[in-house]
């Protein structure tokens, strides 16, 4: 949302879709088309087909998902891996400019591991030399795995800082947060709307705060003014999302315990 607000052609491919199975593939925020969605299905089936190791329901949407993007020249890509990192899909990519560890919680373990120390594994199989990692602050554990993979790749780290924002204001249709500039750029010093609801959302905007500090770091221009417009303007369905205030009605797809 704040890149698209600055202004680049940006693509998102998220996991899993809510509504529409098209979610999958956006760019500028606007579905594939149904006719292309078919067009590059038909474009890359017999290619599947001829694999004697034939690629599994995500294999085939993560290759739509890049002849899609590539087709139309995006500038930024927001890919979300499928389920972690290492033997995803998705890390079939070189480099990412940007390695993004959201919150470590003990989800998927029949296929990461039971411990946070094997999900941490697992999930810094995206880490490549050439990249720079930003990572929420996870437990002490999980921090160790991330960090040395970020020395082994020699990429630098970037950890979220939760203390840096403060909650002015919540309630059930936004939250108003206060960023604390001693912690901040100098040019992100004032308070930021957002149209998420949850405390956790408070965590993940100091991630997605650190994640455009870290591309500013390697010149890829993104305002302030992109930055309070993204947060105003981004929506995410089925998270802690309020359908209606009478009856108060909250829709949220919560899957950890």
């Amino acid at each position: 949302s704040i890149l698209r607000s600055e202004g680049y052609k940006t693509a998102l491919m998220p996991s899993p879709y809510i509504e529409d199975f098209r979610e999958r593939f956006q760019i500028r925020g606007e579905l594939i088309s149904k006719d292309e969605l078919a067009e590059i299905t038909s474009l890359i089936q017999p290619l599947a087909d001829e694999m004697e190791e034939h690629p599994n329901h995500f294999d085939l949407i993560t290759a739509i998902g890049m002849v899609y993007f590539a087709r139309h020249h995006c500038d930024i890509v927001v890919l979300e891996v499928g389920l972690e990192g290492r033997f995803d899909a998705t890390n079939v990519i070189p480099a990412p400019e940007i390695c993004v560890i959201c919150r470590l919680g003990k989800e998927h373990t029949e296929y990461l591991g039971s411990s946070l120390e094997e999900i941490a594994y697992a999930k810094c199989g995206i880490i490549k030399e050439g990249s720079t990692v930003v990572s929420y602050e996870s437990a002490p554990e999980a921090m160790r795995v991330i960090e040395k993979s970020c020395l082994e790749k020699n990429c630098p780290l970037y950890v979220s800082d939760r203390s840096r924002v403060h909650i002015e204001y919540s309630g059930i249709d936004c939250q108003i947060l206060d960023i604390d500039e001693n912690k901040c750029l100098p040019s992100l010093k004032r308070r930021i709307k957002l149209h998420l609801t949850g405390s956790y959302q408070v965590g993940n905007s100091v991630l997605a705060l650190t994640a455009i500090e870290a591309l500013r770091s390697k010149g890829v221009s993104i305002s302030e003014q992109a930055v309070c417009e993204g947060f105003l303007n981004v929506k995410w369905g089925a998270r802690f999302e309020m359908l209606s205030h009478e009856p108060l009605l909250i829709l949220d797809g919560a899957h950890n315990p």
